[in-house]
């Protein structure tokens, strides 16, 4: 397990770097823009990008408000806080800590449909989350919780 979170911490440090030496430029996409290629700000660039490419990195959970109110009870171990990381297959990874603050490593596949991010793990279960907001810095998800309304703010490491 050791030998794991040394792979995943290096891991983590290259595409750190390989994030650092994109383009600083940011552009946002609104759920109405789901399959339609968005322009760039600036008009001299010819290329666009989806959803589907923007979600595509590793992402760190930096809030979570419950109807709201920011919830004080995120796991946080170590300084550290739960992730996802999402492939250009249509593979992801969840890293969440349990009660023991104990790293849990999740994978499976993710879809976007419309304005829903459905993650599949592992062929068995699926969580759906709607996308409230995403763009090249931050991402914002939410989804309904036994009445309560639970909105994730995530930002691309």
């Amino acid at each position: 397990m050791k030998h794991i979170k040394h792979i995943f911490k290096i891991l983590l440090l290259l595409v750190t770097l390989f994030t650092l030496s994109c383009s600083n430029e940011e552009v946002s996409i609104t759920p109405n823009q789901i399959n339609t290629p968005v322009q760039t700000p600036t008009d001299e660039e010819d290329s666009g990008s989806t959803i589907q490419e923007m979600i595509i990195g590793n992402w760190e959970e930096t809030n979570v408000t419950h109807d709201g109110v920011v919830s004080n009870s995120q796991i946080i171990c170590n300084n550290e806080r739960e992730q996802f990381r999402f492939q250009t297959t249509s593979g992801f990874t969840e890293r969440s800590f349990d009660d023991y603050c104990e790293e849990v490593l999740e994978s499976g596949t993710y879809t976007i449909n419309s304005s829903e991010l459905v993650l599949t793990f592992s062929g068995q279960s699926s969580d759906v989350y709607q996308i409230e907001e995403l763009n090249e810095t931050e991402l914002v998800i939410s989804f309904n919780d036994g009445g309560i309304v639970v909105e994730e703010t995530y930002i691309k490491i």
